[in-house]
């Protein structure tokens, strides 16, 4: 697997991103809004040269995709032990799949976007498992929250697991609930209420490439296999390291889907 991302991302690197820098250099501009994580790094090693080499950017994409394959893979696994733990909620997902790709083995972008319901147990699954359950900010000076005084030059421990578990935001806070994620649901809540990729300047710069991904791995396997899964969210006992994981491992059961 090493050997597969180190040649992937050896291509992209020495033939993309050198194209990006000689555009810089004969004065092309990249739109500070829509640019790639590609070519901030390459405008990065135009305006650092001596600090920032391809072999440095190498480097930085090897660390990018080494932690967003185990964060994805973690969410799609919380996602198919839930689908698999209800599979009234899993029936639902592969009629709406059925109803969008028909018999389509491939999926489009445009196909993904009209799967609202998968959409909404994606974000379910990642609201009551978030991969990074707590965030680290420092502060820079002092400042009140609410009845609060944070004082400056301190470091801040934000648990998003406890948020996304705040009564004050969610209907049905320790149940998987995908209605949470209904379009009027989202409108009347407070848009950091649910932060599985943080927010603000500071939040993750691969949110949509990852939620893309995951999509797509669901649908492969939901349209191929059904998934069972014996624990819900009454009986999973979790830990945490770097990210969140089942004590018990990912428990599922995966048969061929009947067609």
């Amino acid at each position: 697997m090493k050997a597969i991302a180190n040649t992937m991302i050896e291509e992209i690197m020495y033939s993309t991103v050198p194209q990006v820098i000689q555009k810089l250099m004969e004065g092309g501009n990249i739109s500070k809004k829509n640019s790639s994580m590609l070519e901030k790094l390459a405008e990065l090693v135009v305006e650092n040269p001596k600090d920032l080499t391809i072999e440095n950017c190498v480097d930085h994409l090897m660390t990018f995709m080494a932690t967003s394959q185990d964060s994805q893979s973690s969410a799609v696994a919380f996602t198919c032990m839930m689908l698999g733990a209800y599979p009234h909620i899993q029936d639902k997902v592969v009629e709406e799949l059925s109803e969008v790709l028909s018999n389509k083995t491939c999926v489009t972008l445009d196909e993904l976007s009209k799967l609202n319901y998968l959409d909404m147990c994606l974000k379910e699954s990642m609201r009551l498992f978030p991969v990074a359950p707590f965030i680290f900010r420092d502060t820079t000076e002092e400042f009140q929250l609410e009845n609060l005084t944070i004082p400056g030059n301190v470091t801040l421990a934000l648990s998003i697991y406890h948020a996304h578990r705040d009564r004050n935001f969610w209907e049905k806070p320790d149940d998987f609930y995908p209605e949470h994620f209904a379009p009027e649901a989202v409108k009347n809540r407070h848009p950091f209420a649910f932060l599985p990729f943080s927010a603000g300047p500071r939040k993750c710069i691969a949110q949509q490439y990852s939620t893309t991904y995951m999509k797509i791995q669901l649908c492969t396997i939901l349209q191929n296999y059904e998934i069972q899964c014996q624990y819900n969210t009454k009986n999973i006992k979790l830990t945490t390291d770097i990210s969140v994981r089942p004590v018990q491992g990912y428990m599922l059961k995966i048969r061929k889907r009947r067609v």
